[in-house]
């Protein structure tokens, strides 16, 4: 429900900007609009430009990975602030 129930943008953002830096990689030409959606492999190749043929993708998407398990999105954190008024009345009328 990305967008639609939880603002998650900022937060990916942010983690995937927080990983790289320790692997000393920035996305800071990059806006955060360009992860949304899109192929994993065109996005590797705009993250590390000319050093894209240097890196070990598949560690790395694996290190990504564990690192996203270690820092799981926070959803009270950024659920959009009408959501659970309307899950409130929805389930007061009934709905499940």
């Amino acid at each position: 429900m990305d967008g639609v129930l939880f603002d998650t943008e900022e937060f990916y953002y942010s983690r995937r900007q927080a990983f790289l830096a320790t692997r000393g990689i920035s996305i800071s030409h990059l806006p955060p609009s360009f992860f949304i959606g899109g192929n994993m492999k065109q996005i590797w190749q705009k993250i590390l430009g000319q050093d894209y043929q240097k890196w070990d993708l598949a560690q790395l998407q694996a290190d990504y990975r564990a690192y996203k398990l270690a820092h799981p999105l926070p959803y009270s954190e950024v659920i959009f602030s009408d959501v659970r008024p309307t899950l409130d009345r929805l389930s007061q009328a009934g709905y499940k």
